[in-house]
């Protein structure tokens, strides 16, 4: 009974849980933070009542093996979150919404979550979109 209440909390029926879609930035400081190429994305379902630090813990679970060197936790930890769509920063503390899509960078993303989705297949081929090169010392 309580496991079936927490799957219709936001009223999307049966055997779907609410989810929130969580992706790294791919700006250049975010880049230097984490020092990965290729695009991180995580959905991670959501329990009632949680927050936006809750949902970017649970995100940084998924993610950090992906980053590929031994303090990729503290490195994705430091980024800050925003919400995809409009580039505003949001605060951990803030309620996390079904449906939500945030952005954990150092940098906010372009409005309209252009930058924040790396699958999108609409996502520009700008120079500004790829990641950066680090030349080698």
């Amino acid at each position: 009974q309580e496991a079936a209440s927490a799957r219709h909390f936001c009223g999307r029926g049966p055997g779907r849980m609410p989810t929130v879609h969580v992706a790294v930035g791919r700006d250049e400081a975010t880049f230097l933070t984490i020092f990965n190429k290729e695009p991180l994305e995580a959905d991670v379902q959501l329990e009632e009542g949680r927050n936006i630090e809750w949902v970017k813990n649970r995100a940084i679970d998924q993610l950090w093996p992906k980053v590929g060197f031994c303090h990729g936790v503290a490195a994705l930890s430091s980024l800050k979150t925003f919400n995809a769509a409009t580039g505003d920063e949001i605060a951990e503390g803030d309620r996390a919404e079904d449906g939500m899509h945030i952005v954990l960078a150092q940098e906010p993303p372009p409005a309209g979550g252009e930058d924040a989705d790396a699958s999108s297949k609409n996502r520009s081929a700008s120079p500004a979109a790829s990641p950066p090169t680090v030349a080698p010392s």
